[in-house]
């Protein structure tokens, strides 16, 4: 699910860089959304050309932008490559679930060892009650029967490296005309100071699901911790994935 999805991503900002761009329909999306997330416009940036693509574009984003602070228009929409990520996505995990019903494609999805967790919980909410049960059995076991594996935990990183690098680059302030965003700035240094606790082995407390880390910060948590540490935070994960897996959280 992970390899397909991430071809499929790469498909759709390999579109962008050749026509996207210049399509008014996508245009007019992004113009509804303020561009794309984050990520995505880090994958946008590292592509050759993209300084000369994303000026021109980023000319009608202002302007939207400005029209939205002068209230003229409603909500903004979603990242258009995150529709497109997670349509994919969805499209892949039906086709997947209803091949389940067949005995040979369930041995094989035993035998690759299932979903990594973040597509295995997206499965959990469009699969009925006695497959989500198979699907949680199988992981318990694949749990049991092998070391933890970042990929299978976390899914793809994405940039997570990138986003070690601009951690490390944060300033101690934003002072009056430096452009930078005072609530990210708050938000992403209390987000790295979080990291950096549950990255110390004696912080990371007992296996428990509602300590649980999303993929994205699981990955930022590999990164940070290093090759030595890694192999301990994934364990410490797989424990209370193993305890999400056993049964409900106790009041």
């Amino acid at each position: 699910m992970c390899r397909y999805a991430g071809e499929a991503s790469d498909r759709y900002l390999a579109w962008f860089a050749l026509e996207g761009h210049a399509d008014s329909v996508t245009v007019t999306r992004l113009c509804a959304s303020l561009g794309m997330c984050a990520r995505h416009t880090r994958g946008l940036m590292s592509q050759p050309g993209a300084a000369r693509r994303l000026t021109a574009l980023h000319r009608y984003l202002l302007r939207a932008a400005w029209d939205r602070l002068a209230g003229r228009a409603g909500r903004p929409g979603s990242c258009p490559a995150c529709e497109h990520d997670d349509g994919t996505a969805g499209r892949a995990l039906d086709t997947l679930l209803d091949g389940l019903a067949d005995d040979l494609v369930q041995d094989r999805y035993r035998e690759l060892g299932g979903l990594c967790i973040p597509h295995l919980r997206a499965a959990s909410a469009r699969a009925d009650h006695r497959l989500v049960t198979w699907l949680a059995q199988t992981m318990t076991a694949a749990i049991t029967a092998r070391p933890a594996d970042p990929g299978w935990l976390a899914g793809t990183g994405h940039d997570a490296d990138v986003r070690f690098v601009l951690r490390g680059a944060l300033p101690a302030a934003a002072p009056p005309g430096s452009g930078t965003c005072a609530a990210c700035l708050a938000a992403g240094r209390s987000e790295a100071s979080h990291l950096a606790r549950i990255a110390r082995a004696d912080d990371r407390g007992r296996p428990d699901r509602r300590l649980l880390l999303c993929s994205g910060h699981l990955s930022d948590l590999i990164v940070l911790a290093g090759q030595q540490e890694a192999g301990s935070v994934l364990a410490w994960q797989a424990r209370g994935l193993a305890t999400a897996l056993a049964g409900p959280v106790p009041p």
